[in-house]
């Protein structure tokens, strides 16, 4: 991973709202992390955020 940006996309579906947090690697564009939600509150950024595999050091 080089750099990683976040990001939070709203998803309808009729009358259904649901919310993409994701995490993009720009170094390769691949998305490392991923959380679809109905409810947009900080534990659904964190468990986000918990899914990445950083190196240590």
């Amino acid at each position: 991973m080089e750099k990683l940006v976040t990001d939070i996309t709203y998803l309808y579906f009729g009358n259904c709202k649901l919310y993409l947090s994701s995490v993009i690697d720009l170094y390769n564009r691949d998305m490392v992390a991923y959380t679809i939600s109905d409810c947009q509150d900080t534990d659904f950024v964190l468990d986000t955020l918990n899914q990445l595999e950083l190196p240590k050091g």
